[in-house]
């Protein structure tokens, strides 16, 4: 979705090796449990709470490109141009810290339930 309003946050987002690896903690350790075939239960919170967090950040933080601030929701929906609301940004980045809090909070039930 970021995709689709480009801008420097997305050209950043890919250069530096943070952003990408913010995104692979989740994939990654479904894999390790994937064996196990279902969750402890300290790690299903934060795994089902960082799907939205990751897509409301995706859809409403607003970026700065050449003409003005963009925001994905209103490029996928065709209305691109329009003024993107001064509420999409703040939607957004508290999104982005909601998913980085439960990412941290999944790494550390992560490992904690693999010392039990």
């Amino acid at each position: 979705m970021r995709f689709s309003a480009d801008g420097f946050l997305l050209l950043a987002f890919l250069m530096l090796l943070v952003g990408p690896l913010l995104l692979l903690v989740p994939p990654v350790l479904a894999t390790l449990y994937l064996r196990h075939r279902s969750l402890p239960a300290g790690l299903t919170v934060p795994f089902v709470a960082l799907v939205p967090f990751l897509l409301v950040a995706a859809l409403f933080t607003t970026d700065n490109r050449g003409y003005g601030r963009v925001a994905g929701i209103l490029e996928i929906s065709g209305r691109g141009g329009e003024p993107v609301p001064d509420w999409f940004r703040l939607l957004g980045n508290a999104a982005a810290i909601a998913y980085l809090v439960c990412l941290v909070w999944l790494v550390v039930a992560a490992v904690r339930a693999r010392r039990v």
